[in-house]
């Protein structure tokens, strides 16, 4: 329970200066457009590179096919059930339908899920995160983006395109370097957790910045962004608690796949909406909504699961 309330109070006071930052003019558009890019692009590939520095074990090897089999299953559930309850809610509008489901399926893995598994569950949780991310990513980037892209705009070739991303190039060396033999030398290890020691504040420092000028009347109006926060925040995460209870031996993999599954919505889903002339209005409501009613779900969770 300490380590809870020191990671909230953490979190919190990096928000506030993140806050601080944007009023004072230092984190401008332009500069949290840059920090962002330097976060996915640099600093989470060295942080999902220190992860591989880990013996492997047979035990932790179920594990990792226990959780592949969980997330796999989740992804393959949830954005149907979304996708369902989203065309009951816009029976005439399916993109509207997909951004829903989309929303209410993909979490903000990549940008507060590795802080977070990071800070409190280290390099064992990483492995884990890693392989959940590869699976969202998997998902995201053919199944997610066919809901919502315009004819003509082909996701198969966005997936391709990610395969070159950092992160997930550095997901792919990390798993493969962990099931090896091979480490990386020890000061190599030691500056990649240098580098990535500074993932969490950045990315505190970024959605502070981002509440400011939000008018939080607006956020909590409308019964869709609740039905998202629901979804996302205690109905899903609540379905892989309960998967895992009959895996009382894997709490690693379970308390990784549960934190990872109770976080708010993905910023991916703003980025897109953006992109193909979507409902923003929607998802910057849900994003921000979840985001805040976090601070109360998300300690009740790290006390259920560690």
């Amino acid at each position: 329970m300490e380590q809870v309330i020191g990671l909230l109070i953490q979190v919190f006071f990096l928000v506030f200066l993140g806050m601080l930052m944007r009023k004072k003019g230092l984190l401008t558009n332009e500069v949290q457009a840059k920090l962002s890019r330097l976060i996915t692009r640099f600093i989470l590939p060295f942080s999902i590179l220190a992860s591989s520095d880990r013996a492997f074990d047979s035990a932790m090897g179920k594990g990792l096919l226990l959780s592949v089999l969980f997330i796999v299953l989740y992804f393959s559930l949830a954005t149907l059930i979304n996708y369902r309850l989203g065309k009951r809610i816009y029976p005439d509008q399916l993109k509207q339908a997909g951004l829903f489901a989309n929303c209410a399926t993909f979490a903000n893995v990549g940008f507060l899920g590795f802080p977070v598994i990071s800070t409190l569950l280290g390099n064992d949780g990483m492995i884990y995160a890693v392989l959940y991310n590869m699976v969202f990513n998997l998902f995201y980037y053919t199944l997610g983006l066919s809901f919502i892209s315009p004819k003509g705009h082909n996701p198969r070739k966005k997936f391709v395109e990610l395969l070159t991303d950092p992160a997930i190039m550095s997901s792919i060396v990390t798993i493969l370097v962990f099931v090896s033999p091979f480490r990386f030398p020890p000061l190599a290890y030691k500056t990649f957790r240098m580098i990535g020691d500074t993932l969490t504040p950045f990315t505190m420092f970024l959605i502070g910045a981002s509440l400011i000028g939000i008018r939080f009347k607006d956020i909590f109006t409308g019964k869709i962004p609740y039905l998202i926060s629901f979804l996302r925040l205690v109905f899903y995460p609540a379905l892989m608690y309960i998967a895992f209870l009959s895996f009382p031996e894997h709490k690693m993999a379970f308390a990784t796949l549960v934190l990872l599954t109770s976080l708010p919505v993905g910023s991916l889903n703003n980025i897109f909406a953006q992109v193909y002339k979507l409902d923003v209005d929607l998802v910057t409501k849900a994003t921000i909504q979840s985001m805040l009613l976090m601070i109360i779900s998300l300690p009740i969770w790290l006390m259920l699961v560690l």
